[in-house]
């Protein structure tokens, strides 16, 4: 189907994608027990999101942008790089895809145990992490470098020398990398959710609707130290009683 095919075929994961992980994200809400009108939207909500969300952003803005500039060097060079260039990067983001989403679990764990106040077992996941996306990198590094001519003929036609050869030295220069590629996407999981801060508002438990009443005090604080939470609220008042918190 040439570049129409292309374009359906991207079309139509995205999508599918998409309506499956919304499925999923609403069918989870609906399990979440709430008193009163849930708010579908909230600006104050998406102002703390955006403030996370702009820096990586900008940060995959910039590398699409550097994929644009590489790509039109390439294109001076005939169709044989393009082509020998154009498969080798597939077989490059299988790797990076299976290294990010490594890292996003990471990034999941530590805010997990972040949460949980147990701090000495972000230091094992990191080791762990480690162990286990270099264990990925080893042979995926040995296939590419010493055997990606083989892995690039089904995403070529016309296998001719100069394609080949194209898409072998972009392995070989790249498989190497993947190891430190891979750290930094570990690192960068542990990194993600180090500082977030918490919204913590004390309500008084004598009011009708529990913590429908009035807010007593609120606390404002980085949630690395969510085990010493007991410690840094006064309750000298029994009527008071935690509990609503924000989390982002």
């Amino acid at each position: 189907m040439g570049v129409n095919g292309v374009a359906w075929a991207t079309f139509i994961c995205q999508g599918v994608s998409a309506v499956l992980a919304i499925i999923v994200v609403f069918r989870r809400l609906a399990a979440v027990r709430t008193e009163g009108k849930v708010c579908v939207f909230s600006g104050s909500m998406l102002g703390k999101i955006a403030v996370i969300a702009i820096p990586s952003i900008l940060q995959q803005s910039f590398i699409s942008v550097g994929n644009i500039i590489i790509q039109s060097v390439i294109n001076g060079f005939g169709a044989s790089v393009i082509a020998g260039y154009a498969a080798a990067v597939k077989l490059n983001n299988l790797v990076i895809t299976s290294f990010t989403t490594l890292g996003n679990g990471i990034s999941n764990y530590t805010a997990q145990n972040l949460g949980a106040g147990k701090l000495d077992r972000i230091g094992q996941g990191l080791k762990a992490g480690i162990k286990l996306i270099w264990g990925l990198c080893i042979p995926f590094a040995v296939l590419y470098f010493f055997f990606g001519r083989y892995g690039m003929y089904p995403f070529m036609e016309n296998r001719t020398g100069l394609a080949l050869d194209t898409g072998v030295t972009y392995l070989r220069i790249l498989a190497p990398f993947y190891f430190v590629v891979s750290a930094k996407l570990v690192a960068d999981g542990i990194l993600r959710h180090d500082g977030q801060i918490h919204d913590i508002d004390i309500y008084r438990s004598d009011t009708q609707g529990g913590a429908g009443g009035s807010a007593v005090k609120s606390y404002r604080f980085r949630h690395r130290n969510m085990a010493g939470l007991a410690d840094r609220l006064d309750y000298s008042n029994s009527h008071v009683t935690v509990i609503l918190c924000e989390w982002y």
